[in-house]
């Protein structure tokens, strides 16, 4: 194994703990009656069960579709909607960005979502009271700072639900890389 694959693997090892901490701190958070009551997610009243847990799934898939057609055509009114104030993004190369740097890459055309090819596309939802984790695999064409970005990727995300519906507070990329690709 090359250092590059073992630092590689590290830095998956180490985006994945982060991932699962954040997502474990989101849900206890959210399982919390003593949260801010001035953060428009926390007036949400969480329940050990959802009432339609099917329905619900059927909302964040429906939000991920919104979600990904509001980036495509920029729409960051939308996006603003659908993103907690506080939302994390962890890129593809690991880097955090706040609600304003993600919104600043995409107005900027730093970043261009053009979409891709739906039909490959899955989303695993579960439903945790007013808290759900989801796991998307994605085909996407993009470029990111006049670069192909395109190509398979998997998307870890947070979302709780709140008197304004869905809201993602975290979302975590990483692109698919055949197995044995070093690069």
């Amino acid at each position: 194994m090359t250092t590059k694959q073992k630092d590689l693997g590290d830095s998956i090892k180490q985006a994945f703990t982060a991932l699962v901490v954040l997502a474990f701190s989101v849900i206890f958070a959210a399982s919390c009656a003593q949260v801010a009551p001035a953060d428009p997610v926390a007036k949400a009243a969480p329940s050990a069960v959802p009432a339609d847990p099917e329905a619900d799934k059927a909302e964040v898939r429906k939000f991920f579709d919104d979600h990904g057609a509001a980036m495509a055509r920029v729409d960051t009114a939308t996006l603003h909607k659908m993103w907690a104030d506080d939302v994390v993004l962890i890129d593809h190369e690991g880097n955090t960005l706040t609600k304003k740097q993600w919104t600043d890459l995409l107005t900027s055309g730093t970043e261009k979502i053009e979409g891709g090819d739906p039909s490959s596309n899955t989303t695993d939802v579960r439903i945790y009271g007013n808290t759900a984790v989801a796991v998307l695999k994605v085909t996407q064409k993009a470029t990111l700072k006049g670069k192909s970005h395109s190509g398979r990727m998997t998307i870890g995300a947070v979302l709780v639900k709140g008197d304004q519906g869905w809201r993602m507070v975290l979302a975590q990329l990483s692109e698919i890389k055949p197995v044995g690709d070093g690069s």
